[in-house]
């Protein structure tokens, strides 16, 4: 913020008084950046803590907030704090759950509020409890791919049971 001001100081009087020097910019190094997305804002653990911490400041709300997962379930962290904690941990451990402290690729980011799901806000320490995390837990960047949960059938042909061959078969290939 104080640098905010002081340049505005210095260059809004400019601007008034007409002793600015205008450039126009050149189009060929022109950049321009995409709209973000809510895949932006995932944590990836191995990223140092302040970065993460920035990130979280970044995308807090109104919206919408840095994610990560444990297992599939998602939750939202919207404020920490950089812990310098120097862990032996792999990144996106549970070094500590009162405070809630995460593994970093360096240091550690301490959450301080966040929500599980779209539930309601809470300190860190209570969303740890509400994910049921433990020291040693495992955070991930991304949902945790969910095993596919099969049918149980009973195939009965017009007369009753058609027989162990064709049930075999219809279920080894998945077209009932």
């Amino acid at each position: 913020c104080h640098a905010a001001r002081q340049l505005l100081e210095q260059t809004l009087p400019a601007i008034k008084h007409g002793n600015i020097l205008e450039i126009a910019q050149r189009e060929n190094e022109a950049t321009c950046f995409g709209r973000r997305t809510p895949d932006d804002s995932f944590l990836e653990w191995h990223k140092p803590a302040s970065v993460l911490h920035n990130m979280v400041r970044a995308v807090a709300d109104p919206w919408p907030g840095a994610f990560s997962y444990v297992g599939n379930q998602k939750f939202t962290v919207w404020s920490s704090r950089v812990h310098p904690h120097a862990s032996k941990a792999l990144p996106g451990s549970v070094i500590s759950v009162a405070p809630l402290l995460i593994a970093c690729g360096d240091g550690a980011l301490e959450i301080v509020t966040g929500q599980a799901g779209d539930g309601i806000t809470m300190q860190g320490s209570q969303l740890a409890q509400t994910l049921g995390l433990v020291q040693g837990s495992r955070l991930n960047s991304q949902p945790a791919c969910a095993a596919r949960r099969r049918t149980r059938v009973l195939i009965l042909g017009v007369n009753g049971f058609i027989g162990n061959h064709l049930t075999e078969r219809l279920l080894r290939e998945d077209h009932y």
